[in-house]
């Protein structure tokens, strides 16, 4: 079980970097442009 808790968290982490380092300054861009 905690295993699978551990896992959750790291994958929410992973998505939560690539989310703000990708996906946002890209929404961002377009609405300044």
């Amino acid at each position: 079980m905690l295993k699978i808790l551990i896992a959750l968290l790291v994958i929410g982490v992973v998505a939560a970097i690539i989310y703000y380092g990708y996906v946002q300054p890209q929404a961002i861009e377009g609405k300044l442009l």
